[in-house]
């Protein structure tokens, strides 16, 4: 890319979003030699995500194979093929919107529903006859009942038009994106002390005007909606509301706020994304929209899915997030051959770290790390008071009872296929809480502690731990993303790899990254790149 200031090649791009609806990269370029900056307009390519199954099998998206779908569910009813193909192109727009390169299959379907509901509700019940599972008849005639009290297309449109008139200019899609990245900016002060609940940001906006601003900060206190409409008062009547996840719509620690927001006559809502617990799951904006309230779905939603991949895998898949952390040297080495090891990085990088760590919900590693390093594997930042669960894998419960981490503020589980009771005890005495998976003799199964951890409610993992486990977990498929410190140093070809990876003896095996994100951090490198699973 040519720099048009001084006609140079070499630049560097600063920053990369959607333009044009997503038809085009809006890039913006510093050039090196002149140092000035200046903005591109690329094509886009477009790739839509993978689906993955209820068994686990992937599959390319097959745009015929999702019309044909809502054909067959709309034959022989009174609605226009140019409605179709709108909401074709709106599903296949969140798709892209949603950032991932592979989504559950159940989530096209609940698009796919959300859409039938609004197009026709024949075909919205025929669709769910098939999609859905229905316990019983009286399950079925629930859902049917629900949709007598759906306004019809005609009420809807009246709806619009009069709360359009209520909020004003706020349907533009730039104020909509400005909103919500404020929204997702409160959201974010919520990244350490949220869990195991959703960081979710909230702004309320009446004639151009923030009116209230809240974001969820504890699991057990109010929802970010509720801050938001406390601070608006009796100003949110007619407002357009924006909020980086779905509202709730069921009774937990906190009341619905989506009866929040229709008790207080909002005019609109604006949503980055849909809640994937299965007690909301669209259910929130049904309800809304029954309300008579305009809804808009999958503004910025890219970025509010980024904001909590832990939350949305373990909702749909039962596991939390996993992140693998590693230091090397600029040729690929962890450590001497020895075994030394400290300090590859600077110390801005293990800064760095602890920020990862402050927003994880669980660190794990292997007995063999804390034989070797004995680490404390706490966080240390000020002001962060919460202390994510240190898991140890320990097959065989050698993890010795003076363990520095056991002297640590916050809980330590050890999971272990062994059965010795007297060593457990001694661990238990120590602090520390111990765990024996079933199903494992001669090595503790990842996939089970994993699973073990969904339904302890852990969102994300941070996996510190040597070669071996990591490798293990790599090749098993287990590792979402890692994130790769790495220092200008050479430690030499005899020093110690960054994955033992042992079985892959051609290219046709190799293991592909998505790198989605490099910058510096002090003096290293800070790479973070998504795992391509195998097809």
């Amino acid at each position: 890319m040519h720099c048009p200031f001084c006609g140079a090649e070499d630049t560097k791009v600063i920053d990369s979003r959607l333009a044009s609806e997503g038809a085009q990269v809006r890039r913006r370029r510093e050039c090196l030699t002149c140092n000035e900056r200046f903005t591109t307009f690329e094509t886009a390519e477009l790739v839509m995500p993978r689906l993955m199954k209820n068994d686990g099998r992937r599959e390319p998206f097959n745009e015929e194979k999702l019309r044909s779908g809502m054909l067959r569910a709309l034959e022989k009813r009174p609605v226009d093929t140019e409605e179709i193909e709108k909401a074709i192109n709106r599903i296949m727009k969140r798709m892209r919107a949603s950032g991932e390169r592979e989504i559950p299959s159940r989530m096209l379907g609940d698009w796919v529903m959300d859409e039938l509901r609004d197009l026709d509700q024949v075909a919205y019940v025929r669709f769910a006859s098939v999609y859905r599972s229905f316990e019983d008849v009286s399950a079925f005639q629930e859902e049917i009942d629900k949709l007598k009290n759906i306004p019809s297309p005609e009420e809807k449109k009246l709806q619009r038009s009069c709360y359009r008139t209520k909020s004003n200019s706020m349907t533009q899609s730039a104020a909509d994106n400005r909103y919500m990245s404020r929204a997702l900016q409160l959201a974010r002060k919520g990244l350490y002390t949220t869990d195991p609940n959703p960081r979710v940001g909230c702004v309320i906006v009446k004639n151009d005007e923030v009116v209230g601003e809240g974001w969820h900060e504890r699991a057990g206190e109010p929802h970010a909606e509720v801050h938001a409409l406390h601070a608006a008062a009796d100003k949110a009547a007619g407002a357009t509301v924006y909020v980086t996840l779905e509202p709730c719509c069921h009774h937990g620690k906190t009341p619905p706020c989506s009866e929040a927001l229709i008790e207080a006559n909002v005019a609109r809502v604006v949503v980055a994304m849909q809640d994937p617990h299965s007690r909301v799951a669209g259910q929130g904006l049904q309800q809304i929209r029954e309300a008579g309230i305009e809804v808009e779905m999958g503004v910025q939603e890219a970025q509010a899915r980024m904001l909590n991949p832990g939350f949305i895998k373990r909702m749909q898949t039962g596991r939390p997030y996993v992140r693998n952390k590693l230091a090397m040297s600029l040729d690929g080495r962890t450590a001497m051959a020895s075994g030394e090891s400290k300090w590859i990085t600077s110390e801005a990088a293990r800064e760095d770290v602890q920020r990862l760590r402050a927003r994880s919900s669980a660190i794990v590693t292997g007995v063999g790390t804390v034989l070797a390093d004995d680490p404390s594997m706490t966080v240390r930042l000020e002001g962060v008071e919460r202390q994510p669960l240190r898991v140890v894998v320990d097959t065989h419960l050698s993890m010795p009872v003076t363990a520095r981490m056991l002297r640590q503020p916050g809980r330590t589980l050890v999971m272990t296929c062994s059965d010795d009771e007297a060593a457990r005890e001694a661990l238990q005495h120590a602090g520390a809480e111990v765990i024996c998976l079933p199903f494992c003799s001669d090595t503790v199964d990842m996939q089970a502690v994993l699973d073990t951890l969904g339904e302890m409610e852990v969102n994300e993992v941070l996996v510190e731990t040597g070669a071996t486990l990591s490798g293990a977990m790599l090749q098993a498929g287990l590792i979402d993303e890692l994130v790769i410190y790495m220092a200008p140093i050479l430690m030499g070809d005899g020093a110690r790899g960054l994955f033992r990876l042992p079985g892959l003896d051609s290219m046709a095996q190799k293991i592909g990254l998505d790198i989605t994100d490099m910058r510096a951090v002090g003096k290293d490198w800070r790479i973070t790149a998504k795992v391509m699973q195998a097809e």
